[in-house]
């Protein structure tokens, strides 16, 4: 499978990794659903623009269209609605939705969910884009004027909408909060993707009156759906078909984009691994490749280079470039390709959590030669210790020294493993500790969140770390897309799947991976202690597979 892709099915193998399992455990008990919150720092609707920057400051500018500020508000004079946001969503006619970096779904501008949620009682026209908390826990979201959809992070799906929009097989008059599935990863509208990379949908035809269901099997499974008719695949191919107008049947199901290499894709937008932002035009303009086959109508064109992000609107488009400057992409007056560019400004989210991926490490700082007075050329370890410094992962010892063979705690362990998982997901967490904790202890709350925590990981926080120990937190970073096997025939003798369970498979995993090795006679000695050299060695593998083991 292609590395580097937002490929959702990392949820999947989240979902399925034991949790709080002591080593000696015979078997591993699921973990519940938990999908991550989907950044989503940009929105367009119709003359109203909405951006987070990175500073997590939410901010708008333009006219919505049915109460908001009342006026025309330029983009130098954007005006602030809320902190700590990490996604933002418009219905294209003034309503706003908003999802906080804990999970809190907020609203503006809209009195849709009045009677739906107990304790809401939301007048737009008096404070219109006060925001209003709606829900706890959820992961994104998606709407248009009469209904919107929410995921939570436990994997159910919601709709919110009223009457026959969002979910007419109800036959429910007014507005209405409701569940409609379970087990999903992904929404946009009136789609979901389960976390079996399933696509279902509903509501296909104006008098679709049926429920959920599932609608077609493609080649590999579905990790990404748009309401463009669009289907992002594991592979990294784009997929799209049309809907029978009478039926809601999927029809003319056709691969767009077949080169493997999609990150991201959202309305009628894809991003490239390199960065480059593609749009779907449906209707080829003469001049344009392809024109001349009508048959085959409909496929991407570029738009703009080293894009993190992108936000289609009902005329102009939003992206965020690799160096933070957001831009606005309009269609000239002769056509309705979006070709005209404007840089409207600096300061903006670098990274979008759509690069879910072992592309995200890079280095962020440099290593030179003697850096570290006990990490010497020709040492086995030097590139190690180098890939680990120069990508966040490890620090030295001291200034001076990186202390290869000493040992490293439980606490420092787990901060290593956080890191390598929010680098990973694209998180972008903060884990300075507040007054009075010790500096370990947000990397430990993240980590018992993520349920990568068992037996003695939960307590003895300053003990030195084991060789198991460290290969169980690492396999709960990264998800098992991540770890292809290259060794698929190595063993240890001290190692058995079959009596130690999930912290011995995860051993497996990562040696097949070619992330870990053993020590002599065949022996991996899972309760040894884990040298700095070695955990600079499994950090670097791990996450740059060009130096693992073959």
């Amino acid at each position: 499978m292609k590395k580097g892709i937002p490929i959702l099915s990392a949820l999947c193998a989240l979902a399925i990794l034991a949790a709080l399992l002591h080593p000696l455990s015979a078997s591993a008990a699921p973990a519940p659903l938990k999908v991550p919150i989907v950044k989503s720092p940009l929105a367009a609707g119709f003359q109203d623009y909405y951006a987070i920057r990175s500073d997590g400051a939410l901010i708008t500018w333009g006219s919505q269209e049915f109460g908001g500020f009342g006026e025309n508000v330029p983009f130098e004079q954007a005006r602030e609605l809320m902190t700590n946001a990490a996604a933002v969503y418009t219905s294209g006619r003034g309503a706003i939705l908003a999802i906080d970096n804990d999970g809190g779904l907020w609203a503006f501008n809209t009195s849709q969910f009045n009677d739906t949620v107990p304790g809401v009682d939301y007048q737009w026209e008096r404070d219109g884009m006060k925001p209003v908390k709606i829900m706890d826990n959820v992961a994104m979201a998606a709407m248009d004027q009469f209904h919107c959809v929410i995921l939570k992070q436990d994997g159910t799906l919601w709709v919110n909408g009223w009457g026959s929009f969002g979910a007419p097989w109800l036959h429910k008059t007014g507005n209405y909060l409701v569940q409609i599935m379970d087990n999903v990863i992904w929404t946009d509208l009136h789609y979901a993707v389960t976390a079996d990379h399933e696509l279902w949908g509903w509501r296909m035809t104006g008098t679709d009156d049926q429920p959920p269901r599932k609608l077609t099997d493609l080649e590999d499974g579905v990790v990404q759906v748009s309401w463009a008719n669009l289907a992002l695949t594991e592979s990294g191919n784009v997929c799209h078909w049309d809907v029978n107008s009478e039926t809601g049947a999927i029809e003319r199901l056709q691969t767009k984009f077949s080169m493997g290499n999609i990150t991201w894709l959202r309305a009628k937008l894809a991003i490239m691994e390199g960065g480059g932002l593609w749009y779907y035009v449906e209707d080829f303009v003469p001049g344009r490749p392809g024109w001349e086959n009508p048959e085959e109508k409909g496929d991407f064109q570029p738009i703009l280079q080293d894009v993190t992000y992108a936000a289609q609107g009902e005329r102009d488009i939003l992206a965020i470039k690799r160096d933070g400057s957001l831009w606005k992409l309009s269609p000239r007056e002769e056509e309705d390709f979006p070709s005209q560019q404007t840089r409207l400004g600096e300061g903006f989210h670098l990274s979008a959590g759509a690069q879910i991926g072992l592309t995200n490490f890079s280095p962020v700082r440099t290593y030179q030669s003697g850096r570290f007075s006990d990490v010497k050329p020709g040492d086995w370890f030097e590139d190690h210790v180098k890939t680990a410094y120069e990508l966040g992962l490890m620090e030295g010892q001291s200034g001076a020294a990186f202390a290869p063979r000493g040992s490293i705690t439980v606490a420092e362990a787990i901060t290593i493993a956080v890191r390598v998982r929010d680098i990973y997901y694209d998180e972008g967490h903060d884990f300075t500790a507040q007054d009075g904790q010790a500096w370990y202890q947000p990397y430990v709350d993240y980590a018992m969140e993520q349920q990568m925590l068992y037996g003695d990981l939960t307590e003895n926080f300053n003990q030195p770390a084991t060789r198991a120990q460290l290969a169980w937190l690492l396999s709960c970073a990264l998800p098992g897309e991540a770890l292809e096997a290259v060794r698929p025939d190595i063993s240890f003798s001290d190692v058995s799947e079959t009596t130690h369970g999930a912290v011995n498979d995860a051993v497996m995993a990562l040696a097949r991976a070619g992330v870990i090795t053993g020590r002599e006679n065949g022996l991996f000695d899972p309760e040894g202690t884990v040298l700095r050299c070695e955990a600079a060695a499994m950090l670097s593998r791990a996450v740059t597979p060009s130096l693992r083991l073959k």
